[in-house]
């Protein structure tokens, strides 16, 4: 009789895929130098810069192994804008030269305004990085870049009348967010109280800046006004730029939402992506829903997400179909989704001739108790490996484990 074979352990055998929409990782943004200091002055975040390059093993090492910790993404996207120079590209390496880059992968550290904060060179751990992210985010000495004595005096006398009157004049509400926003403390009860106060005066100027430039999560109203006023939006900044802003709120709060174990705001973010009516919602829900299922952990519901999805649109992603039948192989157990999960692995493998994705079909087949079909594909990812000087110690040790299987 056939028997769903637990390899749970198999997980280890693999370095991880590389990176693809629906992982919980560190949010690189797209786009120039000058695109990306915009964003961080307007969102009052520090940047962060990684340096690396095709031919740089540990910079791929972080990658798969630290850009990908749910602890890392939650508080790097949190608190950086995020960006990404490949110095293997003629055109970036100025950046290099400007920056004395002299290991790779290097990491560097801008204020908003684009300063450069400090540079740290070669491959880290997840526990190294998080302290370098917190050691910018909480060290005196770099806030003080963003709010000199001056405003913390001013900001000082704004949050003092706030305390003795939470409702007060709504000048000093709208000067009392942006300097909570400066100072990087919490904001968003007050980001709500100045847009109730403003609520029949919504369409004014003023307080549609003061929206824009607070919807940068899901956590106050400001994004709630924005989509009800999403045409002017689009039409004054570019439907492009709001869709992208809308995005990363959901993306970010989306992961605040992991953090806290938040259902009603993960709900909050399923229902801003259905009004935003973004380019290709479908596909989007369903990587938001992927992502949260995954850093609660609750692989039910995230296989039958994934399953409702790829059995009814006909992805044409081959990296999207082999990231979630390698999550299949590792968490499911029902053999119904698993014969479908290897259908999505031949099909990936039918688009992109890998190595990766010839490895997950041959975890599924050894989990679905169909060892000699998986020591079959076993050899054409060995074949594929040392076509491309790809070192396969891990299939090797499956082929081990299928062997041993058998006495």
């Amino acid at each position: 009789m056939n028997r769903v074979i637990p390899i749970l352990s198999l997980w280890a055998l693999l370095s991880p895929l590389s990176l693809s929409a629906q992982k919980i990782a560190i949010n690189f943004m797209p786009g120039t130098w000058d695109d990306i200091v915009q964003q961080a002055e307007e969102q009052n975040k520090f940047i962060f810069v990684d340096v690396y390059a095709d031919y740089c093993p540990p910079c791929k090492q972080m990658d798969a192994q630290v850009f990908t910790d749910k602890d890392v993404a939650i508080f790097y996207n949190k608190n950086f804008i995020n960006y990404k120079v490949n110095v293997s590209n003629r055109e970036n390496q100025y950046f290099q030269t400007l920056h004395s880059i002299k290991e790779l992968p290097a990491l560097l550290y801008f204020t908003p305004e684009g300063r450069i904060l400090t540079k740290v060179m070669g491959c880290k751990d997840v526990n190294e990085f998080l302290d370098l992210g917190s050691n910018i985010i909480y060290d005196e000495s770099n806030t003080h870049l963003v709010a000199n004595s001056d405003e913390n005096i001013k900001f000082q006398q704004l949050y003092n009348l706030y305390e003795n009157n939470p409702f007060t004049d709504t000048p000093i509400l709208h000067d009392l967010a942006y300097g909570l926003k400066r100072m990087r403390r919490p904001y968003n009860d007050v980001v709500n109280r100045y847009l109730f106060a403003n609520q029949r005066t919504a369409r004014k100027q003023e307080v549609r800046q003061f929206v824009y430039d607070f919807a940068i999560n899901l956590e106050n109203q400001a994004i709630d006004y924005l989509l009800n006023d999403i045409t002017y939006f689009k039409q004054f900044y570019g439907g492009s730029k709001i869709n992208d802003k809308i995005k990363t709120a959901v993306y970010n709060s989306v992961l605040a939402a992991i953090q806290a174990r938040n259902e009603n705001l993960f709900k909050k973010a399923e229902l801003t992506i259905k009004k935003a009516n973004l380019p290709d919602e479908d596909r989007y829900l369903f990587e938001i829903r992927s992502i949260f299922y995954q850093g609660i952990e609750d692989w039910t519901r995230f296989s039958k997400v994934a399953y409702n999805f790829l059995s009814t649109q006909k992805s044409s992603d081959p990296q999207l179909l082999n990231d979630v039948a390698f999550k299949f192989q590792r968490y499911v157990t029902n053999k119904r989704m698993l014969h479908e999960a290897v259908k999505w692995s031949q099909k990936s493998i039918r688009m992109e001739y890998e190595y990766a994705n010839h490895c997950t079909l041959a975890l599924l087949l050894f989990k679905l108790n169909k060892p000699n079909q998986s020591l079959k594909v076993c050899k054409e990812a060995i074949e594929i490996a040392q076509r491309r000087g790809i070192v396969y110690t891990d299939v090797l040790k499956l082929m081990d484990m299928i062997h041993g299987s058998r006495f």
